[in-house]
């Protein structure tokens, strides 16, 4: 265990919602068990498994005293979270997934950031996308600010779920996660927290976000995406573009500090490009608005970057959509 967290940070709860995880358990609890310090609670939601995962948690229970253990009926997972929320013991909490990887400083380097600043309501990071055979599929880079992770929820490829450290109080301030937004609840609860406190990110990679073709993201792949379209649209109305036009300048000197600079622009830049072209105004103020972005922030190592990242993001989507159809 770290013991050295016991001094440096307050205590955590991870929360770990469990249905069906046989096949990962004992992989992403052991690895728990090993990173936390022993005044982190492991909070594990059993989902009505019907596989062997309960009694691998029960086994795991004996062996750990950070663990705490939900054993309930099968509701689903935006339930699951829920009931994770209520019953946590710490205010920090750090979501994870049973078939994820994680890296063992997420936990301080999270923590920390929700201590340096008490505006901050949620802390995301960048992650790395993998098959399940081990394969990297390249790594997306976060939005560091609190204005720039806001724009990203446009584009909502950059707040991944699983990346995710909150604070309890604001959470249950916002109600929880939403059922009516699932399979995209995430994307709805950080919309909300949005309008009451910042976000922000962890530049480095703390999450190996795994592609698993039977997960909700691939088996419910269209409903998600119907339903982050319809939340995008509301985050658009609910912000006005002069907000994160007027942020961008500093933002802009701010990447220049950390590693993948140039990338983290050309994707904000484009986030900010296509908040604009969706929101609800006049043809004409759209015009000066991409204008303005194009004179003033574009230039040709940024489109080179920018062409550089679509055509990772083509090749990423054949081959997941290859690898997933594989496995059907």
């Amino acid at each position: 265990m770290n013991e050295t967290a016991l001094v440096v940070r307050p205590p955590c709860t991870v929360l770990l919602p469990a249905h069906n995880i046989e096949r990962y358990c004992d992989d992403i609890v052991g690895f728990l068990v090993g990173a936390l310090s022993p005044k982190d609670e492991i909070l594990i939601i059993n989902d009505g498994s019907t596989d062997a995962t309960l009694s691998k948690v029960k086994s795991w229970e004996k062996k750990s005293t950070n663990i705490r253990l939900i054993d309930k009926q099968h509701t689903g997972l935006v339930d699951s979270l829920n009931v994770g929320i209520q019953e946590a013991a710490h205010e920090f909490i750090a979501r994870v997934d049973g078939d994820d990887q994680y890296f063992p400083e997420r936990f301080d380097l999270q923590i920390a950031e929700l201590e340096k600043n008490p505006c901050l309501v949620v802390v995301f990071s960048d992650y790395e996308i993998t098959l399940q055979n081990g394969k990297s599929l390249g790594t997306i880079c976060s939005a560091i600010t609190p204005a720039a992770t806001k724009l990203s929820l446009v584009s909502a490829a950059r707040t991944a779920h699983p990346s995710a450290m909150f604070r309890k109080s604001k959470v249950l301030e916002a109600g929880g996660y939403y059922q009516e937004d699932y399979p995209a609840e995430d994307l709805g609860l950080w919309i909300r927290l949005s309008q009451s406190g910042e976000m922000s990110s962890v530049p480095a990679t703390l999450l190996k976000y795994n592609v698993n073709p039977s997960g909700i993201t691939q088996s419910k792949k269209t409903e998600m995406i119907l339903k982050r379209n319809n939340l995008i649209r509301s985050m658009i109305n609910q912000n006005d573009h002069t907000f994160f036009l007027n942020e961008l300048k500093n933002t802009k000197k701010i990447y220049q500090n950390y590693p993948k600079g140039n990338e983290r622009l050309a994707i904000h830049l484009a986030e900010l490009a296509l908040f604009v072209l969706k929101k609800h105004m006049s043809l004409g103020s759209k015009m000066l608005v991409m204008v303005r972005l194009i004179f003033h922030f574009f230039n040709l190592k940024i489109l080179r970057t920018l062409f550089l990242l679509h055509l990772s993001r083509v090749k990423r989507r054949k081959v997941i959509k290859s690898y997933v159809s594989a496995r059907m």
